[in-house]
């Protein structure tokens, strides 16, 4: 987000700019309906991650489906651009993260720009259910994102569902100077994503995930920056820049325009 563009569009909507009302009444009416979800969290899922632990993050590959040649489906085939709904269901997170994403990303926005505080509340009391509250927060990992029924080997694929996690990022600054959201819930929340982005640089499926040549390598240096970041760690989101980001934007894009690797 452009903070410039947010901190003037704030000082436009507190003054009642005829303009922005239609979207600021839009929002309000998206911030209303955010506003009775949740709280979410991965303990909720119907399904058991593979280790048991139930906070786990724990997702289908999107592209894999039951094996129609064997009796139990097992292992999963590969239907490259078809999505199995199955991962939509209260089995595995990725519909509940998305959900969660959206709500707070809302409630944030609405809560900045118009000042009502039930927003920031609610949109702290989200971020605390997933990623602080002992009983119900997330494990700072990936390590079951994207599983493939059948295929217990590790791979790196499904570390692209966290991108959500930069819209949180996004949203909390939003959140600053809300008693909702306390200087002890933001140390908590960059201690989750210093261990998440420790997990991101260090892990056999995070450095997988590093080496990936289309979109998912992309997306991943685009959390290990903004993770970083988050963090304090400003030297190494700069040195992901310099060394990978870079040169994997130059080889992803074809002078003509076209992305080969996808």
């Amino acid at each position: 987000m452009d903070a410039q563009a947010l901190m003037a569009a704030r000082q436009e909507a507190l003054a009642g700019a005829v303009d922005l009302a239609p979207a600021l009444s839009e929002l309000r009416r998206a911030a209303d309906k955010a506003l009775q979800v949740g709280p979410f969290s991965v303990v909720n899922k119907t399904g058991t991650p593979p280790d048991g632990d139930r906070r786990q993050y724990m997702s289908l590959g999107s592209y894999w489906w039951p094996n129609p040649d064997t009796s139990g489906g097992l292992p999963y085939v590969r239907r490259d651009g078809q999505r199995n709904p199955e991962g939509n269901g209260t089995y595995y997170d990725d519909l509940t993260l998305s959900r969660m994403v959206n709500a707070v990303d809302t409630l944030a926005l609405a809560y900045y720009l118009t000042g009502t505080q039930t927003y920031a509340d609610h949109a702290a009391r989200l971020v605390q259910a997933w990623f602080l509250d002992e009983s119900t927060r997330m494990n700072p990992n990936m390590r079951y994102a994207q599983i493939i029924p059948g295929r217990p080997q590790e791979r790196g694929g499904g570390i692209i569902d966290s991108r959500g996690f930069m819209r949180v990022v996004d949203a909390v600054g939003l959140l600053t100077g809300s008693p909702s959201w306390t200087a002890g819930d933001q140390e908590a929340l960059q201690a989750w994503f210093g261990q998440l982005l420790s997990w991101l640089r260090e892990s056999p499926q995070g450095q997988m995930e590093s080496r990936a040549t289309n979109n998912h390598g992309s997306w991943y240096d685009a959390q290990v920056v903004c993770y970083a970041l988050f963090t304090g760690q400003g030297d190494i989101a700069a040195q992901m820049v310099a060394k990978s980001t870079k040169a994997r934007i130059a080889s992803q894009v074809a002078p003509d325009g076209r992305q080969p690797e996808e």
